[in-house]
């Protein structure tokens, strides 16, 4: 209970945070609030368990492809781009405030609009899971896989 109400103090900061992004930038980037405790089960509906994470807090980020720019040379929505770059602001100040996210990406979509209709315009991007890290946390494998370093650049 005192996360929750920490992280009800602290949602404040994050949508400071949030908000100061989009003063920079215009994107159509929205923020949705779930507290995971009341509706654990749909956020479980969404992505599998694997994806559940049992975190007090979930925020949806996510753009609506309409309102987003698009590049005029190819047709490029960025509003992917931009809902990146905001869910890693996000991200790092939940750090700055001692928390752990994880960024989960793998979810049916479809699922996601049927037990939140409120994300039906929203082309949903992250559900960013906010909480304590467990104790005995660990990275999946492929998070951990590293490339050489001589094919990650090219020389032009």
């Amino acid at each position: 209970m005192e996360l929750l109400q920490n992280l009800k103090k602290g949602e404040q900061q994050l949508i400071f945070t949030f908000q100061a992004l989009l003063r920079r930038r215009s994107p159509p980037v929205g923020l949705f609030r779930n507290l995971t405790n009341s509706r654990y089960a749909d956020i479980q509906n969404i992505g599998g368990k694997q994806n559940a994470y049992n975190a007090p807090l979930t925020i949806a980020v996510g753009f609506v492809a309409e309102e987003a720019y698009v590049r005029q040379s190819d047709g490029l929505n960025f509003g992917i781009i931009d809902v990146s770059i905001a869910a890693t602001q996000l991200w790092l100040r939940v750090a700055d405030m001692g928390l752990g996210a994880v960024w989960v990406s793998d979810f049916d979509t479809e699922t996601l609009k049927k037990e939140f209709p409120e994300f039906a315009p929203a082309e949903i991007v992250v559900l960013m899971q906010i909480g304590h890290p467990a104790e005995d946390s660990q990275l999946i494998a492929w998070h951990a896989e590293k490339r050489p370093a001589a094919g990650l650049f090219s020389t032009l």
